[in-house]
């Protein structure tokens, strides 16, 4: 049975909210305020998608496949839920008159353990989807439900079936009622193959309509971060134009290097986080899952990548918001004389 997370290719998201602005002075940090805010929401309804692929993965046969995509959702609802309150928090500085260093660290916390849980989930995902043996002659999700459900109707149209010829073999073998056992022979495998045809129909018709209905909401979702991730890099290299100048470098020593590593690391990350959401976009938005596992494959990878990525970033911020470092950065410009 393919998961319904590989089938729908359900993305992760590494919160890594970047650049960060340590002077209240700088206006740019009210665009920062609503990419978090954004991203928040977007965070939101991504948690709310994993939350329904555990509920599918985490219940029924308990395959390996299924055990793997059980904890890659799992491993999504809490990255979710990490990444909501990192934005959050983030949010709660970006959107004040002046820097709140302990917001700051409260969402750099977070981070860390969004990175985490998103490294668990991408190597689930990948070991879900990028073993080409292994998804290659999977049936679409519902087909092993209707096949499950056909052979329990026909098992118990054969005890029926058994019954009844247990009845007619006492009686006497007379023309009359073989004929009779013929016509309700005939009759019954009828019933049966009109029965299977619709349960099957009907069973792949839900299936098929949850699907599509997940299916468009991740499109909507995805298209969204991406857009905001977009954003975020735009907004991380212009920072990053005036952080990373050698003259600032030189002002600030060892916390501008790390304010310029935050920078960098956020455009990094932005443009990796763009990269993974739009790689399943073609798939969710055209509702066709005939290429979900490869889609599900690039997603993975993406998101691994943008996880590793967000550990250093984040290892880089730490000492400016938790340590205070930040409050010391000196946001003086260089002027001629």
């Amino acid at each position: 049975m393919l998961s319904l997370s590989v089938l729908l290719c359900l993305p992760l998201c590494v919160a890594r909210p970047s650049p960060k602005f340590f002077s209240g002075d700088d206006k740019a940090k009210y665009a920062g305020c609503a990419l978090d805010v954004w991203a928040a929401v977007d965070a939101l309804g991504l948690a709310s998608l994993s939350i329904n692929s555990a509920v599918t993965d985490c219940k029924g046969d308990k395959t390996d496949q299924m055990k793997t995509a059980c904890a890659g959702s799992v491993s999504g609802v809490n990255g979710a839920f990490f990444d909501v309150a990192s934005f959050l928090s983030a949010a709660a500085s970006d959107c004040a008159k002046d820097l709140n260093n302990k917001a700051y660290c409260a969402s750099d916390v977070v981070a860390v353990l969004s990175s985490l849980a998103n490294i668990a989930g991408s190597a689930a995902g990948m070991h879900s989807t990028c073993d080409r043996s292994k998804v290659s002659n999977r049936v679409v999700m519902g087909e092993d439900f209707g096949a499950r459900r056909l052979e329990e109707f026909q098992a118990s149209l054969h005890a029926e079936s058994s019954d009844t010829s247990t009845v007619f073999a006492k009686l006497p073998a007379e023309p009359v009622i073989a004929a009779y056992r013929k016509q309700m022979d005939d009759f019954n495998k009828t019933v049966r193959e009109l029965t299977n045809e619709a349960s099957i129909a009907a069973i792949k018709y839900k299936a098929a309509k949850k699907v599509n209905d997940t299916l468009i909401a991740q499109c909507v979702f995805d298209v969204s971060m991406a857009t905001q991730f977009l954003g975020r890099a735009a907004l991380a290299i212009n920072v990053a134009a005036k952080d990373c100048t050698p003259y600032n470098i030189k002002v600030n020593g060892n916390v501008g290097q790390k304010v310029c590593t935050v920078d960098v690391s956020g455009v990094i990350n932005s443009f990796v986080s763009v990269g993974q959401f739009l790689s399943t976009v073609g798939v969710k938005c055209a509702l066709d899952s005939s290429n979900a596992p490869q889609a599900g494959c690039s997603n993975a990878a993406f998101n691994a990548v943008a996880a590793i990525e967000g550990v250093v970033g984040t290892g880089a911020s730490l000492p400016l918001t938790c340590g205070g470092q930040g409050e010391d950065y000196n946001y003086d410009d260089f002027i001629l004389p």
